[in-house]
């Protein structure tokens, strides 16, 4: 039998034949590395703050940024002369 990624499993029982890193594709696919770099439980693959474990998306503030500071600063984001949070 072929093994195409050389990973040690037949191409007919690998899911991911050209990933030698896996045998299934896992939460991010074949060829993308299962990864959780802030530990927040979402993979990177689906995290667009993957540095940042309070958030997953960067919101209003951006990563790495928490929300609340708009909130204390009494922010008005839209311009209508209210606090919007």
């Amino acid at each position: 039998d072929d093994d195409t990624d050389n990973d040690g499993t037949p191409d007919c029982n690998d899911l991911c034949p050209s990933d030698p890193l896996k045998t299934a594709a896992g939460g991010c696919g074949c060829g993308v590395v299962d990864t959780d770099t802030d530990g927040d439980g979402t993979l990177d693959c689906n995290d667009n703050c993957p540095n940042d474990p309070a958030k997953t998306e960067p919101g209003i503030c951006g990563c790495g940024v928490p929300e609340y500071i708009w909130k204390q600063l009494g922010a008005d984001i839209d311009g209508e002369a209210a606090d919007d949070y």
